[in-house]
């Protein structure tokens, strides 16, 4: 985002991960906040001198589009999903009678219940081996003194439920010169609302 600009809070807060997929206020702000994250790094990678922060704009641009896409269905889903209850509300009787399941715990009226938990995940750590093609273009570069050919990498986690995206995070972006054997990736990724039936995708990314 430009530096005059901060950027919006989101007004609309659901109690958990898996209501928000069906809560179309705030998946169309989530949509409209990463359009803005994306549309600001692309104008950063546009005017920046840095290598670095050029990398950087590229990687926060990335992931920008990885979460409008991922949000832009969640919000076409929950548009059918509106759509598909008022019409069966439309057509069902006025006068049915609606039974309300009562907790035996305390009687009080109850919902299908959803457990969540945290998970944090550190110390990745992901061998390489390189090409021959890619040494032997490093010990050429080396030999005529111009600099080494580097790996610009970060890593992305999906947290899945029911084949759908409850949030995306990523990793640093770290720099691997040539002669590294692994990529290490010590930054806590922390997931604060995970139901127990959740699936995780890790991506390897490189610039």
């Amino acid at each position: 985002l430009p530096r005059n600009q901060k950027p919006k809070m989101l007004k609309h807060k659901s109690k958990d991960v898996l209501t928000q997929l069906s809560d179309i206020d705030y998946l169309r702000e989530k949509v409209e906040r990463e359009r803005a994250v994306r549309n600001g790094a692309h104008k950063l990678a546009e005017t920046v001198a840095s290598e670095i922060l050029y990398l950087e704009a590229l990687k926060a641009m990335h992931i920008a589009n990885q979460r409008v896409a991922h949000f832009s269905a969640s919000l076409q889903n929950a548009k059918l999903l509106a759509q598909s209850k008022r019409f069966e509300g439309c057509s069902s009787s006025k006068t049915s009678p609606r039974k309300e399941v009562k907790d035996n715990s305390n009687g009080s009226t109850s919902s299908s219940s959803s457990y969540f938990g945290q998970l944090q995940l550190t110390n990745i750590q992901i061998p390489v081996n390189y090409s021959r093609a890619f040494i032997d273009e490093a010990i050429k570069r080396h030999q005529k003194k111009l600099p080494n050919t580097r790996l610009a990498v970060f890593i992305s986690a999906k947290l899945m439920h029911d084949k759908q995206i409850i949030e995306l995070l990523d990793t640093e972006l770290k720099c691997i010169p040539p002669n590294s054997h692994s990529l290490d990736f010590d930054q806590i990724i922390k997931f604060d609302q995970v139901p127990h039936d959740f699936t995780m995708e890790l991506d390897l990314w490189c610039l």
